[in-house]
């Protein structure tokens, strides 16, 4: 569980509280089976937190609508709820079957609905459920094939729609060395839409992932892409291309540093869709007591929206922060774990 508290002196208006809590459940059932229950939630203001929210399922998931001008210039607040239930079965010493179900909840909320006068205020909710079946078959002692069918239902309560996604993938996996991991997947995408705006339409795509990790002793490095499904405000949810690197190291017994960044491009003809968000956080950890942290954390958040359609919605913004972590019962910071 983490509580975020921001106190602006000379702008209380954006002063905020933000809390998030996680845990994840694991069960043994047998030596070939294992089941597992992850549970994520979390209301953040955008404030100090530019990375967009994600719910991920299978090689998938669902990204956070863009920013609206009324939102951003009070700040808004983003509510998620994310549980899932999965488990891993070795069918042989060759093949594993792994399958997990997704639901979640998503709110954009402008924070303070007197703003802007005369306009209202802007809100958008949306239901997310998944189903992902994952078939894996060790070709080596260093690889693996396998195929995948994942299935993504969004249900927009705040604008009111219902989108269905259907991939079915084939995958591929590879350790390149004792430190390096590959593992691409590509298929094809079938959806259908329909809204209160909008008639029932039917499209056909692509689905496809890729990840590189690299991980040593104290060091992990991973560079991602994946095609996802990005909500909307007024239109039903687009695929969108999602990029994303993380970079964890630890400089010394005590320094820990840690980057986070994550880049989405609506991939769309229409030029209302045609938009991207960037984010990046940078954050510099050092303990000074086995449950005390200082930290000094800086942030950039970048949303690009064509200037043709006559909105303000694009923007640029950075901040630093400093503060301090105190973690309660146990000690948890540990070498590779935080």
């Amino acid at each position: 569980y983490r509580l975020d508290k921001s106190y602006y002196p000379q702008y209380s208006g954006v002063n905020n509280t933000s809390q998030v809590y996680t845990h994840q459940l694991e069960r043994h059932a047998s030596e070939h089976t294992t089941y597992y229950w992850n549970l994520a939630a979390g209301r953040v203001t955008s404030i100090g937190q530019y990375l967009p929210a994600f719910i991920p399922i299978g090689n998938t998931g669902v990204a956070q609508a863009p920013v609206s001008s009324t939102a951003l210039s009070s700040n808004y607040n983003t509510t998620t709820l994310t549980t899932s239930l999965g488990f891993e079965h070795k069918v042989s010493e060759r093949d594993q079957v792994l399958g997990t179900a997704t639901g979640g909840w998503v709110e954009q909320a402008e924070q303070n609905k007197n703003d802007v006068p005369g306009q209202a205020r802007q809100v958008l909710r949306s239901e997310v459920a998944g189903l992902d079946l994952r078939y894996e078959h060790a070709t080596g002692p260093h690889s693996k094939i396998g195929g995948e069918l994942t299935n993504v239902y969004i249900r927009g309560l705040a604008p009111r729609g219902h989108d269905n996604y259907t991939a079915l993938e084939g995958s591929y996996r590879r350790n390149l060395t004792s430190h390096l991991d590959l593992r691409v997947a590509a298929g094809p995408l079938f959806s259908t839409a329909s809204g209160d705006q909008l008639v029932r339409t039917n499209t056909f795509s692509y689905a496809a992932s890729a990840n590189l990790e690299y991980n040593i002793a104290h060091s992990r490095m991973a560079f991602s892409y994946a095609r996802v499904l990005q909500l909307a405000y007024l239109q039903t949810a687009t695929t969108a291309n999602q990029f994303g690197v993380v970079f964890d190291r630890e400089l010394t017994p005590t320094i820990d540093l840690t980057v986070d960044a994550r880049y989405v491009r609506a991939d769309s003809s229409s030029a209302i869709l045609k938009q991207s968000q960037f984010g990046l956080t940078g954050k510099i950890d050092k303990r000074i007591a086995p449950n005390v942290l200082l930290f000094v954390s800086a942030s950039r958040s970048q949303q690009k929206i064509p200037s043709a359609l006559g909105n303000n919605n694009s923007f640029d913004r950075d901040d630093v922060f400093g503060g301090i972590t105190v973690l309660f019962g146990n000690p948890i910071y540990r070498r590779g774990v935080h």
